[in-house]
């Protein structure tokens, strides 16, 4: 849809807005103008020695075809660079809440040896107060 409203003239830009992977710890938003072509891109000294010739013969169609194919591929892009910083952002989401699970277990562990070092404290001072109170 988007494709055959560019190539019909119904609409005069496209941008894509989308989540970017950069590396496992950063993931940024990302702005891509995809139509129309950002010239400073392009390589313009591309010589072609290619002794094809293409069909259809028509400019016009060729464009068109290109024009779809290459919004498609920018599209699918974008997903998978999307796709790829999610799953990094969950993945260190997850390494932050076993970090901070791992944690609380220690402090747990602590208190609960506290606990038990404490109740048993207690029952000795009883048997031994039990046992000087029969002297």
């Amino acid at each position: 849809e988007v494709a055959e409203s560019y190539v019909n003239g119904e609409t005069d830009k496209i941008i894509l807005i989308h989540n970017g992977y950069v590396n496992m710890i950063t993931q940024e938003i990302r702005e891509d103008q995809v139509l129309p072509v950002d010239s400073s891109k392009l390589v313009l000294d591309a010589v072609s020695t290619s002794e094809l010739e293409v069909e259809p013969d028509d400019d016009d169609t060729l464009l068109d075809a290109l024009v779809k194919r290459y919004i498609e591929y920018t599209m699918y892009y974008s997903l998978i660079d999307s796709l790829a910083a999610e799953h990094s952002a969950r993945m260190q989401a997850m390494d932050a809440a076993t970090s901070n699970a791992k944690e609380m277990v220690k402090e747990l562990t602590v208190k609960y040896n506290k606990a038990r070092q404490e109740a048993i404290t207690t029952e000795l001072i009883e048997i031994i107060s039990g046992v000087e109170s029969m002297k």
